[in-house]
């Protein structure tokens, strides 16, 4: 094929060939030790061409590095897009506040030192108020001591309190609001072991959480 044949009456037809059809355009010949062409060190052969066919490759260069930048310009768009959209799915979500209120009261099982915990909702004061309630069978830093209640709002620490403390009620403040943790506990046949304790939260003498705490042995 001669570059000739590749003129049209608007330029070259090679803007729109294919990279085999470009390819074939470059032949590896000889060069003769006449040749008016700098010798390279590939041992007297190398691409030989003429001006057509250098603008041919030439161009061919830049739409083959042109594509590659369209080709990752596209990607980052799509990136973006899907990234956007799993951002704006992602803030739909956080910004549907939850409705659910009054699923109480439930069992906590406290046993081995570990700390259990329970979640509830209600509306106080006409506003939806989250709380949690928490209990252990022991308490100190090696175990043994008595059994502990926990209670915070928002799933915040708000008072701590020893579990014997609480048969009476135990009140606090919370931004202008009364609080009283109380847990009522009910005795084994010996009339003196807690088998378990029905801990309630109100806030402003209305029911926030509550849970029957169980002594597992």
């Amino acid at each position: 094929m001669s570059v000739a044949t590749l003129k049209t009456s608007s330029g070259y037809g090679w803007r729109s060939m294919k990279r085999s059809t470009l390819l074939e355009l470059i032949t590896i010949r000889p060069r003769s030790e006449s040749s008016d062409r700098s010798k390279s060190d590939d041992g007297g052969y190398g691409l030989s061409m003429d001006h057509s066919e250098l603008e041919i490759v030439e161009y061919y260069g830049y739409w083959w590095r042109l594509q590659k930048v369209r080709k990752l310009n596209s990607m980052s768009r799509m990136k973006c897009i899907c990234l956007g959209a799993l951002a704006v799915a992602t803030l739909s979500g956080c910004v549907t506040a939850p409705t659910w209120v009054n699923r109480g009261p439930v069992d906590l099982d406290a046993w081995n030192g570990q700390m259990n915990c329970y979640t509830d909702a209600n509306i106080i004061d006409g506003k939806r108020v989250e709380g949690t309630i928490c209990a252990t069978d022991e308490s100190g830093f090696f175990g043994g001591g008595e059994p502990e209640v926990f209670f915070g709002p928002w799933n915040r620490k708000f008072m701590k309190e020893y579990a014997s403390a609480t048969t009476s009620g135990v009140a606090k403040d919370w931004e202008g609001k009364k609080v009283i943790l109380q847990c009522a506990p009910t005795l084994a046949a010996d009339n003196k072991t807690v088998t378990k304790r029905f801990c309630k939260v109100t806030v402003n003498d209305q029911l926030l959480v509550s849970a029957t705490v169980k002594y597992v042995q």
